[in-house]
């Protein structure tokens, strides 16, 4: 039993819609050749195919990595949290709700890459309004993970923070202003110290923003690189970001 997923069947809808955007850890960067066969057959969870904008069951490496920026690989080699999502939704995780997947993710991108008006806003608005056109009355849930590269290209934390709460904000206006559920990724997975300070702004946008959690991923395996999730790490942190796990 899940009871959080129970209650928002009951008050809102039976249609859940999963939003995953930010930098290339909401999109990809795990590589579909460590999956299993079962993994690659196709799922019953459905995926907003992001070339013509309709909902197909989703199957990695098929539909499920399509027009993300800094991943342009046709057929998508790479996978990030659907899998896992696809894999809750089959043992029973969301309670018989329905679940959809919109996937916005921006390879590289920072905070100054989601203003108003960019390419990246613009994706995300035009596949949450695709989907939500087909879909009907569904309530949202948001993922975001965004950080890494403004700390690689030495934003200072007050723009990081400005620029951050600003995209919050205007993604809970725009998409859900009431019942609004965005879950911030945290970065206890990256092994790299400044990382801290961008951490504490999420924080603290977190306690400005009402709807907005964050979930932790100390647990969550990295890759050689530094920055980017493994396969198990990725299950992990999908389960993390889930159970809202603080």
């Amino acid at each position: 039993m899940n009871p959080y997923f129970l209650i928002q069947k009951k008050q809102i809808s039976n249609k859940i819609l999963i939003v995953l955007f930010g930098e290339s850890n909401s999109g990809g960067r795990v590589l579909n050749s460590e999956c299993s066969s079962q993994d690659l057959q196709e799922k019953t969870i459905k995926i907003l195919n992001n070339d013509n904008l309709t909902l197909e069951t989703l199957q990695i490496g098929v539909n499920n990595l399509l027009d993300h920026f800094g991943i342009p690989a046709r057929p998508p080699v790479e996978h990030s949290m659907e899998l896992q999502i696809a894999n809750k939704y089959d043992e029973g995780f969301f309670e018989g709700s329905e679940v959809y997947i919109v996937k916005a993710g921006y390879g590289g991108s920072k905070t100054s890459d989601w203003l108003s008006g960019s390419t990246a806003y613009n994706k995300l608005t035009s596949r949450i309004n695709a989907a939500k056109a087909l879909i009907g009355n569904c309530k949202i849930i948001f993922m975001l993970s965004i950080g890494i590269n403004d700390a690689l290209a030495n934003t200072s934390t007050t723009t990081y923070k400005t620029q951050l709460k600003d995209l919050v904000t205007r993604t809970k206006a725009d998409f859900s202003p009431s019942n609004f559920d965005l879950r911030m990724m945290t970065f206890e997975f990256v092994p790299v110290t400044p990382m801290s300070g961008y951490q504490a702004k999420v924080i603290e946008v977190k306690n400005e923003v009402s709807g907005v959690t964050t979930f932790n991923t100390s647990d969550c395996g990295v890759q050689s690189d530094g920055w980017h999730l493994t396969y198990t790490g990725m299950k992990q942190a999908t389960d993390n970001f889930l159970n809202k796990t603080p």
